[in-house]
């Protein structure tokens, strides 16, 4: 999503009096949408449009784009010729961090202890954006497999022991497991269950975290689990390139760990409806288990015109701040179409477990550009090659020591040329995304 900005040098420089008479000004609000449009079914727009109707001396005009991982980066570089950029924009996390390294985001005065946990921030402790959609991991599993072996249901008591001992039943008994070796699930087992990290987010570096003795011993983790995309034998596979979530919805995996929404074009809601066998629960690991959320959010273009009615915007959308954390929750369910149609209504529990996992996430190392093309469940083989290799046989320490340098010298490149990323994106190198 794309907002108009505010101009600031640090982040007590926002001016916020907008009392004195002034012109209307023209709020240029870029959306981040696989629906092409914000319509009233959907939380985001329909906050945007209450508050468009308190301001009469602010008009908002919506900027989307289908293909948005390709057309926005022009916008970011600054480069001419791409059409009226936006005053606001919705850019994931790590854009920000290399946009704001580039001056082409600015922070702004968001400081209020409430909001803390849905503000995303610089290594020098600015404010730089606001959460605006928060993709977390959750598990699926199989009610009527987990009856059929005597397995306890998945719930927020679940240890890694308990996960363990599931995974092992399951096998066992014949059943399959999708755990997949993706760098985001990676992360997450590399933070939780061995206390480690996978990058240095003061200046994105991996070398020494990614191929750290905890992300080694998580990455020997997921061989055990043994998931790998081949195990799926579909009737046309060509035109499934993500495992995920057919397995499901065709009751051929028992438990799943995967994004809540990113599946193809469908999201949880949608393989609930397909096989009502499917349930979904929290994270195992207990109430210490971090969350590694895909994150997009607000921020402000340094050169937006509009910055003081860009932040009014913002305030406004976080008045009610555990509504907003709601809205955020069902605009990541309304981000893309649900089998043809907007997600209205989820059922409470459902929707509780989700907004859980978004309040204890934090931003996806790996999650540079929002594109369906791209998606974290993408065949492991085809997007994460040297992972692939782990799961082949090729000892982790290896793969990963080539994987961290490989992104090092690519992220090092993006902060010496802005440029460098737009083309990159374009290009579709997997280290861009």
């Amino acid at each position: 999503m794309m907002m108009a900005g505010c101009q600031l040098t640090n982040q007590e420089d926002v001016n916020l009096n907008l009392d004195a008479a002034a012109p209307t000004q023209s709020l240029k609000v870029g959306v981040v949408t696989r629906m092409g449009h914000l319509n009233h079914n959907h939380t985001l727009g329909e906050n945007i449009r209450k508050f468009n109707d308190k301001h009469s001396d602010i008009e908002i005009e919506f900027l989307n784009s289908k293909r948005y991982f390709l057309e926005m980066s022009p916008w970011l570089m600054g480069l001419e010729g791409t059409g009226t950029p936006p005053d606001l924009i919705e850019i994931t996390y790590n854009q920000m961090l290399d946009m704001y390294h580039h001056g082409k985001i600015e922070p702004f005065n968001m400081n209020d202890p409430d909001l803390q946990d849905l503000v995303l921030t610089a290594p020098d402790g600015a404010i730089i954006g606001l959460k605006t959609r928060v993709d977390p991991l959750i598990v699926y599993y199989n009610e009527e497999i987990f009856d059929s072996v005597g397995l306890e249901k998945p719930s927020m008591d679940w240890d890694w022991a308990m996960l363990d001992h599931a995974i092992g039943t399951l096998k066992a008994a014949g059943n399959k497991v999708h755990i997949m070796l993706t760098p985001h699930n990676l992360e997450w087992v590399t933070m939780n269950r061995y206390g480690g990290k996978i990058s240095d987010p003061h200046d994105m570096k991996f070398a020494g975290y990614l191929d750290s003795e905890e992300a080694i011993q998580a990455a020997e983790w997921f061989t055990w689990v043994g998931t790998n995309r081949e195990d799926y034998d579909f009737e046309t596979p060509e035109r499934y390139p993500n495992a995920m979530p057919y397995v499901l919805i065709n009751g051929d995996v028992a438990l799943a760990i995967d994004y809540a929404h990113r599946m193809g074009n469908t999201h949880y809601g949608g393989v609930i409806r397909r096989n009502e066998q499917i349930q979904i629960a929290p994270l195992p690991g207990g109430l210490d288990t971090v969350n590694v959320g895909l994150t997009i959010g607000f921020s402000i273009m340094s050169n937006s015109p509009n910055k003081n009615a860009a932040m009014e915007l913002l305030r406004y959308l976080t008045e009610d701040r555990e509504g907003y954390v709601h809205d955020m929750a069902m605009y990541s369910l309304q981000a893309e179409y649900v089998i043809g149609e907007v997600v209205k209504e989820v059922p409470a529990d459902k929707l509780e477990i989700v907004i859980q996992e978004i309040k204890r996430s934090v931003p996806a190392s790996f999650f540079f550009v929002d594109s369906d093309s791209f998606g974290p469940n993408f065949h492991t083989k085809v997007k994460y090659p040297l992972l692939k290799d782990i799961i082949d046989g090729r000892p982790a320490g290896d793969a990963l020591a080539q994987y961290a340098e490989q992104l090092d010298v690519f992220y090092s490149t993006f902060k010496e040329d802005p440029n460098a990323y737009g083309e990159c994106i374009k290009s579709g190198r997997i280290e861009c995304y």
